[in-house]
């Protein structure tokens, strides 16, 4: 499965969003943002997973994770802790960051592993 996503104003999740194995997801935060529900996850990936800004604003706050196997691209946005969140971006697959701004996490704003 291949889809596209396009923010069409801020939301706020009650659960993660999950791209499953096999999965190819392109999501474009068009200048909004997007805040993790009470589990602090705004994405949970075991596929293929790009995210990008069209505008040049846009915000993840929240936890993006890259499960082993699954393959993560960020190519823009600003990327910040939730409330407490140890990390940001937490990667045990394979992560390309080719832009964008990483900020927060109590231990490691980027943490990857694997």
């Amino acid at each position: 499965m291949i889809g596209s996503i396009k923010l069409g104003q801020d939301i706020t999740l009650t659960e993660k969003l999950i791209v499953a194995e096999g999965a190819e997801v392109v999501f474009d935060l068009n200048g909004k943002k997007i805040v993790a529900g009470s589990d602090g996850y705004v994405f949970e990936n075991y596929g293929s997973l790009t995210i990008g800004n069209s505008c040049e604003t846009g915000t993840v706050t929240g936890i993006v994770y890259a499960e082993t196997g699954a393959e993560t691209v960020i190519n823009g946005g600003t990327f910040c802790a939730a409330d407490g969140a140890k990390y940001v971006l937490l990667n045990t697959g394979t992560m390309t960051i080719n832009g964008g701004t990483v900020n927060g996490g109590t231990s490691y704003p980027i943490y990857s592993y694997g």
